[in-house]
């Protein structure tokens, strides 16, 4: 009867380790996995920029430049801090001189992504909605994802 008792003991003493460890690794994957993903998928290169003309930096700052598409608010990033990751942010567009900038809702990526006969299939972005607690509406509808 003791014998039993240290073993449901055991087993008990266990099954909390394996709960405990499985929370740890969902609260890592689901607390830092997103960022991730995002710096692994959109990296910024780190050359050193070339310096530029006068009379380029000249012509490029009397230019109007409007920028039609940024799938930046799929990641969820502050977009007001400029960041080592992501390609669109507040201090980026005007160091570029960018007066318009769309930013677009992404509703649905295909994978893999080909150039040519693609299949409506498969979808990243139900990954990327679980990882980032998405409401659980948008996982499967195109509709509340845009919303």
């Amino acid at each position: 009867m003791r014998r039993k008792r240290q073993i449901q003991k055991a087993l008990r003493l266990g099954l909390i380790f394996v709960i405990g460890f499985l929370a740890a690794i969902l609260i890592f994957v689901f607390s830092f996995g997103s960022t991730f993903i995002a710096k692994r998928l959109n990296p910024v290169s780190s050359a050193i920029a070339l310096p530029i003309n006068p009379s380029s930096q000249t012509l490029h700052q009397s230019l109007t430049v409007v920028d039609l598409y940024a799938d930046s608010l799929l990641w969820g990033r502050d977009l007001s801090r400029l960041s080592n990751y992501g390609h669109v942010d507040i201090p980026r567009l005007i160091q570029g001189n960018v007066a318009l900038q769309v930013f677009t809702s992404v509703t649905k990526v295909l994978t893999p992504l080909m150039l040519e006969n693609n299949s409506d299939h498969s979808d990243s972005i139900i990954k990327l909605a679980i990882l980032q607690r998405w409401p659980i509406s948008s996982w499967f509808s195109l509709a509340e994802r845009a919303i």
